[in-house]
């Protein structure tokens, strides 16, 4: 083949057209995940902070306060030791 026929040159000129448009893509591609990706770590951030600043010392204070009703519990069963055994259930009475 001495000289390319107009089908050749043509289909050089679909290949490489092919080959810009997918560099182009490759860009976009990128540039597309970098921004899902940046949006995504916001987003983490956000409910983090959000848990930390609100939601956390809202636990933090019903722990205590849990704990506080247990102490007052178990204060008044030692003040009042009868009253533990009707608390107790059977087969821990038996023990």
């Amino acid at each position: 083949m001495a000289s390319p026929t107009n089908r050749d040159v043509a289909r050089r000129e679909i290949l490489l057209r092919q080959i810009e448009v997918a560099k182009q893509d490759k860009d976009f591609y990128k540039w597309a995940c970098a921004v899902i990706g940046g949006i995504g770590t916001l987003g983490m951030v956000v409910g983090f902070t959000k848990w930390h600043r609100e939601i956390q010392p809202m636990l933090d204070e019903i722990s205590q306060l849990q704990l506080a009703k247990l102490r007052h519990e178990v204060s008044q069963l030692s003040a009042n030791p009868s009253k533990a055994r009707r608390i107790l259930p059977n087969r821990l009475r038996r023990m």
